[in-house]
This record gives structure tokens, sequence and C-alpha cells, in this order.
């Protein structure tokens, strides 16, 4: 079974989290949302990830 992830915030401390994430085996993270779409858009190409929202509820709906 698979936890799927949606980060919110896209900020300084965001790759950290990302990283930890990765790592952890059963954990998917599909999407990623801040209020700065092109900081979100950057930090899903670091990442490859697919999913990038600049609404947190529209996120949740759609992916998680």
């Amino acid at each position: 079974e698979q936890l799927l992830v949606g980060l919110v915030g896209c900020g300084y401390i965001a790759p950290t989290h990302l990283l930890a994430w990765e790592n952890i085996t059963g954990v998917n993270v599909v999407a990623v949302c801040d209020n700065h779409i092109g900081r979100a858009k950057n930090l899903a190409a670091k990442f490859g990830i697919k999913f990038i929202y600049q609404n947190y509820q529209e996120m949740f709906e759609k992916e998680i």
C-alpha cells in the first residue's frame, strides 16, 4: 500500500522534507503546492514531481 503525499509550502525547508520522504518505503510524493507557483514548479522539476498546485484544497481533492 502506498501513502500519497502532497507537500504544502515549497520554501526553504521543503527540499529537506522531500529528501526525507524519498527515503521512506511506501511513500509517494505526488504533488506540491505553494502560493508562489514558480517556486512550486521549480521544486517539482528538481524532484520529478508531476502535479503542481497553487491551492492546497484543490491539490487534496484531486491527488490525495
